[in-house]
């Protein structure tokens, strides 16, 4: 049973660093924005991480206005929330899945 708990994490972990790479190109080709200097867009970044029992993939701006983007004008040319919610539901089908 020790063997299959590893087993698991290692997939669970292969299908988040799979998905980061999904999350960040989807953010990168949806942001709404006309971009200026490609800055914001090219900032966007998505990384998967593990602690323990614990995955996640973080998408963020790198660049330092790029929150601005994200709550101006209601929410205009926000590109964060609307990754989770494209690829929320396809990330959690793959893992239920038990894989890509």
């Amino acid at each position: 049973m020790a063997v299959f708990g590893v087993v698991v994490e290692e997939a669970v972990e292969a299908v988040m660093e799979h998905y980061a790479g999904e999350v960040q190109d989807y953010a990168q080709e949806n942001a709404p924005w006309e971009d200026r200097t490609g800055a914001a867009r090219d900032g966007l970044t998505a990384e998967a991480s593990s602690s323990g029992n614990t995955h996640e993939i973080v998408l963020y701006h790198t660049v330092d206005y790029g929150i601005w983007l994200e709550i101006r004008n209601s929410g205009e040319y926000a590109i964060i929330l609307p990754t989770i919610e494209h690829m929320g539901p396809q990330i959690m089908a793959a893992l239920s899945l038990g894989g890509i």
